[in-house]
């Protein structure tokens, strides 16, 4: 239900509880609490606009996407709409939370965001997720980490089944299963000097998005995002 999303989405920000897994559901709300209005849900993140809300949970409805994968939809596209409202309101509570993630890295996004101008929200489609999907599966069941595949695979050669976009990217990560941390830290990008997964999200060239997570081998879970631009 869309009131689970915005809990979920606030209580990975501010600290609370997870929601239940399917072993240990509650029961379900009544009408009156499935209900939630969008100024609650500006009351929860302030300052973000219902519109903005609308355009970066545009992920919410794909069929294919778990819970977390949208999360990882809603996040990019918030940084990427507002990167000013982004830090104040999501990096900043993050950063606290997580206080190690704390450095020069971070630092360097924070001056990022403040300077984004407005990007258009990315849009799910199929055929980058099937591609992001396989590459996670791939990846997760080999214990391998990168851009080929197991076979030996080129991220060249991979990317020829998407021949139809001009523009191609994508960023894996590893170690993480919630959204929120997978996009935050690919959007700190410790460690890469070139910052290419942060660029990469903050990018104008792309419109379009597949994300998914997977069981890893050695790093329990792994994420690949593959953006398209036209």
């Amino acid at each position: 239900m869309k009131l689970f999303f915005w809990i979920n989405i606030i209580c990975l920000l501010w600290g609370c509880s997870s929601a239940p897994d399917k072993k240990n559901e509650t029961p379900p709300l009544s009408v009156k609490e499935e209900k939630i209005s969008s100024s609650r849900v500006e009351f929860l993140i302030p300052g973000w606009s219902d519109r903005d809300l609308s355009l970066a949970n545009n992920a919410y409805n794909q069929k294919d996407l778990s819970e977390e994968e949208q999360h990882i939809f809603f996040y990019t596209n918030l940084a990427r709409l507002n990167g000013p409202l982004f830090a104040r309101t999501i990096l900043a509570p993050y950063l606290q939370k997580h206080p190690n993630k704390r450095s020069s890295w971070s630092n360097s996004l924070q001056g990022d965001l403040l300077k984004l101008p407005r990007l258009e929200a990315l849009h799910f489609r199929g055929d980058l997720y099937r591609e992001a999907k396989k590459h996670a599966q791939d990846m997760g069941q080999s214990g391998k980490i990168g851009h080929s595949s197991s076979s030996g695979k080129t991220y060249q050669e991979r990317m020829d089944v998407l021949e139809s976009y001009p523009n191609l990217a994508e960023n894996c990560s590893y170690g993480y299963k919630e959204g929120l941390r997978i996009a935050l830290e690919l959007l700190i990008d410790e460690g890469v000097e070139n910052l290419g997964h942060r660029k990469n999200m903050l990018s104008p060239k792309y419109q379009f998005l597949g994300v998914c997570i997977k069981p890893h081998q050695l790093y329990q879970y792994n994420a690949v995002m593959v953006f398209g631009g036209e």
